[in-house]
This record gives structure tokens, sequence and C-alpha cells, in this order.
């Protein structure tokens, strides 16, 4: 797949779409298969640059077919990436479908494109099997003449802001590797108490090195999750937007860690009793 090939014909549709089409495969089987985040990062990287040189500075001559480009694009996306927040997804394409030849389709799209990633992020996708895309399925025509640029132009948009999301999600999981125990630790007692002072997280923590605190609160300051200001003879810490960010993240993955365990263990006993009344009893399902 090269992108000279799709800059060369983005004006023909459908050639171009199929292009698209297929760039919007690779990207949801690389989310799937590389385990390795940061590589993952750069293989998004490697796809979305030149996808949005090749967009830049395109001007849009009819915003409908520019929607319209989208919304066919975000249904082939559905389809292959089988979200799991349904309720949510039909709650932003009723959302689209209400204003989908203004600008105000952007927030939708943008929450759709939200979904998908979380989707393709998760570790524990799962594929529905009961989702049938077709009931969303666009009414679009295939566009013809000087208003095909702008259909395609906005099927490319719609994979770059997906390609875009998934760098984020990727990088968040990245600076989450790379905290020890005690700056997690540190990171949530400054979550739970917003302003607070290095000589009261020592107290919480039950920890009396003030110099390795200090290289903590350093490190997390240079890596934008925490930020202070002095007041009299103190220095104030609090989470930053990218610190609550990551906060939540933790939490996140504590909830599904302990929601997996508890399904694992229920499963474990289920067999552990069938053995024990010679009886068969399937394991659930990872």
């Amino acid at each position: 797949m090269t992108f000279s090939e799709w800059q060369r014909n983005y004006e023909v549709d459908p050639g171009a779409g199929k292009l698209l089409f297929s760039l919007t495969k690779e990207v949801v089987c690389a989310s799937r298969n590389l385990f390795n985040k940061k590589q993952l990062v750069e293989a998004l990287d490697d796809i979305g640059l030149p996808l949005e040189q090749s967009i830049e500075g395109q001007e849009i001559a009819n915003i409908a077919m520019y929607y319209a480009g989208m919304y066919a694009w975000l249904c082939y996306a559905i389809g292959i990436a089988k979200p799991c927040n349904e309720a949510k997804l039909e709650e932003y394409l009723r959302q689209w479908m209400n204003c989908c030849d203004s600008p105000e389709a952007q927030e939708a799209l943008f929450g759709i494109i939200h979904i998908l990633a979380q989707s393709l992020h998760s570790p524990f996708n799962k594929e529905r099997s009961n989702w049938d895309i077709r009931q969303y399925a666009a009414c679009v025509r295939t566009p013809a003449g000087e208003w095909a640029k702008d259909y395609n132009i906005g099927m490319a948009r719609g994979l770059l802001v997906l390609i875009e999301e998934l760098i984020v999600l990727c990088q968040l999981d990245l600076t989450i590797m790379n905290l020890t125990g005690l700056e997690k630790s540190v990171l949530a007692c400054i979550a739970e108490q917003p302003r607070i002072t290095p000589t009261e997280i020592l107290k919480k923590l039950a920890k009396d090195n003030r110099q390795q605190m200090s290289n903590i609160l350093r490190s997390l300051k240079a890596r934008h999750l925490v930020d202070s200001y002095e007041a009299g003879r103190h220095n104030w810490y609090n989470l930053t937007p990218e610190g609550y960010q990551i906060i939540s993240c933790i939490h996140k993955d504590e909830e599904t860690a302990t929601t997996e365990a508890a399904i694992s263990d229920f499963a474990y006993g289920k067999i552990h009793i069938a053995q024990d009344h010679e009886a068969f009893a399937l394991p659930l399902k990872a």
C-alpha cells in the first residue's frame, strides 16, 4: 500500500475509497497484533504522517459529500472493529444522521472514533457475532465529478483521526509502563488530596526518605504529570490533566484485572467441582 498511489487517485471513486478501506484494515490489524506499544506507535505514525500530508490544505467544495465520505468510512470501520459499547455507539450514530451535512457532525465523529479506538486498544476485545453493520449502512451513492474529491477526503480524515486516537492511547500505556510502583502511589496520593505537600505525601505512604520523594516529584513534573507552586515555605502539588488521565487509566486497568481474575477463579472452581463429581464442566472462555 503506497500513499503516492492514493494521492494520485484520491479524486477517483471507488478506486481511492478501496485504498482507504485497505489502509483501515491495516490499522485495525496492526492495533490487534502488535504487543510492543512503542512499535505500534511508530507503525501508526508511519501511516498517519503521509496521509496527513496528502490531505493537508485541500479545499472542500461540498461539505455534505465530505461528511458522506466520513460516514461511509465509519460504517466500514465499525464493521471490522466490532466495538463493544453498542448503546453509546448507536447514540452517536443517531446524532450523526441528524446533522450529517453540518460541522456539528464532527462531535459525533470524534465520539464514534473514540469508541472504535478504545475497542481496538483493549486487550480483551471480543468479536460481536450479533453486530449487524447493515442496519447503519449509509445510503450514499457513488459520488461523481468534482465532489468525489471531497467524499474521499472525508474518508481519509476519518482514518487519520482514528490513527491519532490510537497513538494517544498507546503513548498513555507507555507512560504507565515506565512508572514505578512508588511513582503510581505518589500520583494516587495527589489525586486523593489535591494541593498536597511532599511531607504529607511521605506521611500518607509511611515513608521517611525526603530526598527520594523530591526526586520522584521532580521526575513526575518533568513528564508533565504533576505541577507545583510555592506558598510560604511549602511547595504544593497537584496533578496535571495528563496526570489525571494516567490515574484514570491505572484504575481502569486494575478494575479490568480484578474482573478477569474473578472470571478465571470462577472458571477454575467449576472445573474443580466437575472433577470431584466425575462430570464435565466447561471453563468460561477467556
